[in-house]
């Protein structure tokens, strides 16, 4: 029989790009255990040695832990020959979550919901140890035959997490990371909460909050879109639920649940047909005002980088504005000689109006978003629509470090552009000198009046191979 360390391995329950799961016997305590085994990718040796490390120390970590809506963690050892790390846990009978949740004739909704809060119970408990998990998705939710959630992979989910975003490697799905995540900014329990937010989002509306054709626009999504609330989806929800939802799913985790009972409190409020308690009572001017500010987009990229980004047509107006305005004031002091300076200035003002008007030309009545996610330290932007350069700007990332020695380059774009209605063709460059880069693609699409399209640019494999998406 196929050994691992004392662990008889009884069968193999999934394989992924991150290791092996395996049923096995502990011969010892004479029990069936899940084992799953951690596979190290693309790292250097000094990497691999501060890895191991963390795994051990966070995996030492989360054994502590014992809550009835957690797996508990019985060993962390490592493999002899392969010297792969792998952890052994309490093997639990059932289905995941992410089954359940694409089975119509699953659990009632009112069950889900009991669900989701029992993952909001286990999670305050963890994170009132100091653990944060860091990949919570339905797949990591088991769900007992006598209805209970079981939330496994603690003590692992960092790697994981990191590895998803490691250059060279393949992304997966990005539909349950927080916007800090996304962003690679470091991370704390309220991260744990937003992706139970988008849980129960899908519990609710039938479907995930933020989706796109490709990782990027998820990405995106997730950074700077509002999600339609989950009562215009399913009519019969009660709308307190959107409150919940909002609370849940704030892009600042400071607007969110900042404890998963909390969380829990208004999910057993709502089940119960009660107002949420952290609802309930009077808010001041300065409550109103915050709660609207939250429903407002996070801020976009940073200012200076989108500085660099201004299309070349402003700047090239602006300068023969400017000239035209030089050469109008000479010409004003010359013809009106002592009339008031004000006078003066209100011509040329309005001069530089009509001139702004003339250059500028016909109103153009329909837009393109322009949504890029990339990992150029530097680089050039162009677009091209039809056959005229309408924008000329610089991509800038910034150096990120995941699990304190993984270096990644993260930077974003937004930006929108006027174009008159009809069929264009859309074509966009984007190159780098410093690493010898210089791609160009091209998407044809047709505006209507007043109509808007997205353009999503993204950058696949280690190649960053460029990739258009028009929506």
């Amino acid at each position: 029989m196929e050994r691992l360390g004392r662990y008889e391995i009884l069968e193999v329950l999934g394989r992924g790009a991150m290791g092996t799961v395996y049923r096995a016997r502990d011969p010892i305590l004479d029990r069936v255990v899940a084992i799953k085994t951690i596979t190290i990718l693309s790292v250097t040796p000094k990497e691999e040695h501060e890895y191991r490390v963390r795994f051990f120390q966070e995996a030492q970590a989360a054994g502590k832990l014992s809550h009835p809506n957690l797996v508990t963690i019985h060993d962390v050892a490592e493999e002899e020959s392969t010297q792969a790390p792998y952890i052994v846990m309490e093997y639990i009978e059932g289905r995941t979550l992410e089954s359940l949740l694409s089975d119509p004739a699953g659990k009632p909704i009112q069950e889900r919901l009991d669900l989701v809060k029992q993952v909001a119970e286990a999670l305050d408990h963890a994170h009132t140890h100091g653990i944060v998990h860091r990949d919570i998705k339905p797949a990591n939710i088991i769900v007992t035959p006598q209805g209970r959630a079981k939330v496994t992979d603690f003590g692992i989910a960092k790697l994981a997490v990191t590895q998803l975003t490691m250059p060279g490697e393949s992304l997966g799905t990005p539909s349950y990371m927080s916007p800090e995540q996304v962003a690679g900014d470091p991370v704390d329990g309220r991260s744990d909460l937003f992706s139970l937010g988008i849980i129960l989002y899908c519990v609710l509306a039938g479907e995930k909050p933020f989706t796109g054709e490709n990782p990027t626009t998820v990405m995106f999504n997730i950074t700077y879109k509002e999600p339609v609330p989950a009562s215009q989806l399913n009519p019969s929800l009660d709308p307190r639920f959107d409150y919940v939802l909002e609370r849940a799913l704030a892009k600042d985790p400071a607007r969110r649940y900042q404890r998963g009972q909390e969380f829990a409190d208004d999910l057993e409020d709502l089940c119960h047909g009660r107002a949420p308690r952290s609802q309930v009572g009077t808010l001041t001017g300065a409550d109103v005002q915050s709660t609207v500010m939250q429903k407002a987009l996070p801020p976009l990229p940073p200012q200076a980088e989108r500085e660099a980004c201004l299309p070349t047509r402003w700047p090239r107006k602006a300068a023969v504005a400017a000239a035209f305005a030089s050469q109008l004031s000479r010409h004003a002091r010359v013809v009106l000689g002592r009339v008031p300076w004000q006078v003066t200035l209100a011509l040329v003002a309005t001069s530089l109006v009509l001139f702004a008007f003339r250059s500028i030309g016909p109103a153009k009545t329909a837009n393109l978003e322009i949504h890029c996610v990339h990992s150029f330290r530097a680089a050039n932007l162009f677009v091209w629509v039809d056959k005229d350069l309408v924008y000329e700007g610089k991509l800038a990332g910034t150096v990120k470090k995941r699990m304190g020695f993984i270096k990644t380059v993260q930077g974003s774009f937004l930006d929108t552009l006027a174009l008159a209605p009809g069929r264009r063709v859309i074509r966009v460059q984007v190159a780098s000198k410093d690493e010898g880069y210089n791609q160009t693609k091209e998407v044809e699409g047709e505006w209507v009046q007043d109509g808007k399209k997205t353009l999503e640019i993204g950058f696949s494999g280690q190649s960053k191979n460029l990739y258009m998406a028009l929506q």
